[in-house]
């Protein structure tokens, strides 16, 4: 079985984040550039920050996380 796409580990993972109170709702997510080298590490395998806000486009789409071009990212509900 392939590995799931990187975004969707990344969306996992930030909606673990969110369950689990680490980010809040009100909470201002990283920048997709602090987000791409902070999953880098955690993965072990370069995470571009295009793949970042593929995942947080997704978030916004399911009304997770709210935001406009050039302001803030927000989560706005917790996942489901």
């Amino acid at each position: 079985m392939p590995a799931e796409p990187l975004y969707v580990r990344i969306i996992e993972d930030i909606g673990a984040k969110i369950r689990a109170g680490d980010w809040p709702v009100g909470h201002v997510v990283p920048k997709p550039d602090d987000l791409a080298s902070y999953y880098s590490n955690v993965f072990g395998v370069s995470v571009s920050a295009g793949t970042v806000r593929r995942s947080l486009e997704r978030l916004q789409d399911r009304g997770v996380l709210v935001g406009h071009q050039g302001k803030n990212v927000v989560v706005a509900r917790v996942p489901d």
